[in-house]
């Protein structure tokens, strides 16, 4: 008897040139790749996951790995306090370096046969997708030039810039701007709410333990311990690096994370902001470092957990199927409200986490409407202004770009979806603290019928 066709590859590798990141992918251990619609997707060239949620899953799961000869772990490494189930099991690929296009690059074919592979299983199996922050676009590596379209997946317009070739960040300095004195409600309507942020994580000083740099942040960032803080250029840690490869300039995302605990300060000023960093300085993360930060973060608060969860980070991915990370939002965030930014690719396409039923998918606005680098659709929540946002950033760095010098002294002004986010985040939980009553009922009032809406942007939240 013939045997069935081989299911087709879900991606393949990309065979243009990728352009001035090309390395900086490689060093992060990024693929980039196309799914069978000729969409763009990241991913990592050495992970598999297969979401779970029960231990006869996880049985399941283990007899067929096994009998095909593949590594694997559980996630979560026994943090499976207080009747947690099983989120993923993360199976082990052998990555392969590559040259396509004369760049060196992972190459996605052996993720892409293990995971038809598994699928033909009947596993659930699911690539490791890389999440980046959004002030570059998500579906595509990063910006090499001007806004428009190459005739690949990747779009070239950016809200950072290349200049000689090599992509700098947008981020500029800025005058400090008022700040809103705290209103210590607390005793009238309960504790003060609780933010985590999830991103690259935070700015501290150098004391052991280290505490938080930024002055205005010191009333209201949670710097937990044990903070990690790794020499690795490629980890994702708690600590807000701002020059990791010591060329003179800022990593793409240095200082975000800061810059978004500065927003969730100014305009919810009561606000205990809790830190677990899941990027890279880069700006890289992936659906295990997200993961385990959530895990991480809740298990550190204890029973009580997050009152309103930030995640200005975003991927695509094959198909527009959900991606691994669901898992965990499920079991760990499900009694918080999570607000994520939709990406800034100017897309209709959906972008995850924002894009999830029970997250909050935020957009961007300017002047006169959607900014132009916005993501938008039916599945974007709500929007606030994401056009040079003034908030806190390194003090005493300089950043090069060609011939230009940037002096830093603590605040800065940035774009995209990812700041218009925090804004959000941030109405729900003065909302919650100024009325009463849980994130999830602050967001209900919020979002309420009558509240203006913007086509494909939602619920309009006019904060400056």
């Amino acid at each position: 008897m013939n045997q069935p066709p081989a299911p087709p590859p879900p991606v393949s590798d990309y065979r243009a040139a990728v352009g001035p990141v090309a390395a900086k992918l490689f060093d992060h251990n990024i693929v980039v790749a196309v799914d069978s619609r000729g969409e763009s997707v990241m991913v990592r060239p050495d992970r598999i996951l297969i979401p779970v949620s029960s231990n006869a899953d996880v049985e399941r799961a283990a007899e067929v790995l096994k009998r095909l000869g593949y590594e694997y772990s559980v996630r979560d490494d026994g943090r499976q306090g207080r009747d947690r189930a099983p989120v993923a099991v993360s199976v082990s690929i052998a990555k392969v370096p590559v040259e396509i296009a004369g760049e060196r690059r992972w190459s996605v074919a052996a993720v892409a046969k293990a995971w038809a592979e598994l699928r033909s299983e009947g596993l659930p199996a699911a690539a490791n997708y890389v999440y980046v922050g959004s002030p570059f676009y998500t579906g595509s590596p990063f910006y090499t030039g001007s806004p428009f379209y190459t005739g690949s997946p990747f779009y070239t317009g950016s809200p950072f810039y290349t200049g000689s070739g090599k992509p700098f960040s947008s981020v500029l300095p800025a005058d400090e701007p008022a700040l809103t004195a705290r209103l210590d409600l607390a005793s009238k309507n309960g504790d003060r709410p609780r933010v985590l942020v999830l991103d690259t994580g935070m700015c501290t000083d150098l004391q052991k333990p280290p505490g938080v740099a930024h002055p205005a942040l010191q009333d209201s960032v949670i710097v937990h311990s044990t903070w990690r803080d790794s020499s690795d250029f490629t980890a994702q840690d708690d600590e807000d690096e701002a020059d990791v490869d010591d060329d003179g300039s800022l990593e793409l995302e240095a200082g975000h994370g800061t810059f978004i605990a500065g927003i969730i300060r100014r305009l919810c000023p009561d606000a205990e902001v809790h830190i677990d960093g899941v990027l890279s300085s880069f700006g890289d993360g992936d659906d295990l470092s997200i993961g385990d930060g959530i895990a991480r973060a809740t298990e550190r608060v204890g029973g009580d957990g997050f009152d309103v969860v930030v995640m200005s980070l975003g991927t695509y991915t094959d198909d527009d199927r959900p991606p691994p990370l669901t898992r965990w939002i499920e079991q760990y965030l499900g009694a918080s409200v999570v607000v994520a930014a939709a990406g800034n690719s100017a897309s209709p396409r959906p972008c995850y986490p924002a894009a999830l039923c029970d997250v909050v998918g935020v957009g961007a606005l300017d002047s006169s409407g959607r900014a132009w680098f916005s993501n938008y659709g039916g599945w974007v929540d709500a929007c606030a202004p994401g056009v040079d946002v003034v908030s806190t950033f390194f003090s005493g760095v300089t950043d090069k770009v060609n011939d230009l010098t940037r002096e830093f002294d603590g605040w800065a002004t940035w774009s995209g979806t990812s700041f218009s986010a925090p804004k959000v985040a941030a109405a729900i939980a003065q909302e919650m603290y100024v009325s009463g009553g849980s994130a999830s009922e602050a967001w209900h009032r919020l979002s309420d019928w009558k509240k203006f809406r913007y086509p494909d942007l939602g619920i309009v939240f006019n904060i400056i």
